[in-house]
């Protein structure tokens, strides 16, 4: 379980993020100097975000002063920067900002200096903080946000768990969400496209400072730099929306050796030990038994409606859409081969009368049916030797690791602190301050 959090007077896990970037990443060189021309200017640790891919041009606005970065190089600041337009080709960015032209070869960036409330600049009509970097690629350039990454939180966590949520989860989902961050910028998903992570929950949801609040900012700021570490290394704190009662490992739902930190916990005060729901008959049972206190359930208080028909769910599908979707002809069975102690389905068995296919891991089944997850189980009705319709019963939204955002907003109703609702996610772990 978490306890108290110290403060590294190193920052092991950070200086390994830096040295395996350099390391290993071709176009580090490059980033790194046009990192160093932001800090000199912004200072603090950045992010590098995805707003837009391939454009060929893009109109912005910067509230108040900016500099400007072209190519690694800083080549003005404190410019009053208001309205930018800028194009792209295969010479490279060119933008216009209050009359002036400035080029980049290879990117361009403007650096929100100051303004009103926040530094910012502004696209359509979201606004970012930070940085707008623009960056070529195949003629075109693509539009990133280049942030501290607290700054970047705040718009994250509107995104994700919803700035409505009580304090002591928002503080929860800030630490979840820096401690996934800052494990992944040891390699960056996006590296090899220029930035570190998209804006979609693939990476983590992020709408800028669009549904910012007043008490989730609060709750960035107020964990700034705690992160969730195992043995002094920063773990991959990943989290989902609802875990239906039972949160499973990392290794039940992707490929790779177990996750530090991340096992399978049943989402209650009062049940204890770890799940055991490996086989139908057990996975049954739990969906279908009323009594059990758990935290995600959709009937406590403040529980916010969208997410209401997650905990527990429904779908039936005909001959028909199985055939379409399984692709072995008409549809003979619909068989679970493997469960993990989660529950989660790991292998699914399809048999049909043009033979046989075994659909593995937990997104690969959830996207073949449209799943809201991989716990559930599966009903087949027949005539014959042909199914006539299959119905999944399931519990929960998301692939179930780590923290459940529903099960945390309830624990941050019911008074837990953050501390309790880390530990109760995320055990084995302790909090440490790397920044």
């Amino acid at each position: 379980m978490c306890s108290s959090f110290r403060t590294l007077a190193v920052v092991p896990a950070l200086l390994a993020v830096c040295l395996i970037v350099s390391s290993v990443q071709p176009q580090a060189a490059v980033r790194n100097k046009q990192d160093r021309a932001v800090t000199d200017i912004t200072g603090g640790k950045r992010v590098r975000i995805l707003l837009k891919s391939g454009c060929s041009s893009i109109s912005a606005f910067v509230n108040g002063t900016a500099g400007i970065v072209c190519d690694g190089v800083a080549v003005a600041n404190g410019v009053f920067a208001g309205d930018i337009r800028a194009n792209g080709s295969s010479g490279g960015i060119e933008a216009i900002i209050q009359g002036k032209r400035y080029h980049g070869t290879s990117a361009l960036v403007v650096i929100a200096t100051s303004g009103d409330p926040v530094a910012c600049f502004q696209i359509s009509s979201k606004r970012y903080r930070g940085s707008l970097v623009l960056q070529s690629r195949r003629g075109g350039f693509d539009v990133i946000n280049d942030l501290d990454i607290d700054d970047w939180l705040k718009g994250v966590l509107p995104a994700e768990i919803g700035a409505s949520s009580p304090v002591e989860a928002l503080k929860a989902q800030a630490v979840a969400a820096r401690s996934e961050a800052v494990h992944k910028l040891a390699r960056p998903p996006h590296a090899a496209e220029g930035y570190d992570f998209c804006t979609g929950v693939h990476c983590q949801a992020y709408k800028g400072m669009t549904d910012e609040g007043t008490i989730s900012n609060a709750a960035v700021d107020g964990t700034r730099g705690i992160v969730l570490t195992v043995n002094g290394q920063v773990i991959d704190a990943v989290y989902h929306n609802v875990c239906g009662g039972a949160t499973s490992s990392a290794d039940d739902v992707w490929d790779g050796p177990p996750e530090p930190g991340i096992v399978p916990v049943f989402d209650s005060r009062s049940a204890r030990g770890a799940p055991n729901l490996a086989s139908d008959e057990a996975m049954a049972r739990f969906i279908n038994d009323a009594s059990m206190d758990i935290f995600c359930n959709s009937s406590q208080p403040g529980y916010p409606n969208y997410a209401k028909k997650y905990f527990r769910w429904q779908k039936t599908l005909s001959a028909a859409e199985l055939e379409r979707v399984c692709g072995v002809g008409r549809v003979r069975d619909v068989v679970v081969t493997e469960r993990r102690a989660s529950g989660r389905v790991r292998k699914l068995r399809i048999e049909g009368e043009r033979g046989s296919r075994t659909v593995e891991k937990e997104l690969p089944i959830r996207n073949m049916f449209n799943l809201w997850s991989g716990l559930f189980v599966v009903r087949v009705l027949r005539s014959g030797n042909t199914v006539q319709s299959a119905t999944f019963t399931g519990a929960g939204n998301g692939h179930g690791a780590g923290l459940c955002q529903m099960g945390a907003r309830t624990m941050g109703f019911m008074g837990y602190s953050f501390t309790d609702i880390l530990g109760h996610y995320y055990r084995g772990t302790r909090l440490e301050r790397v920044y």
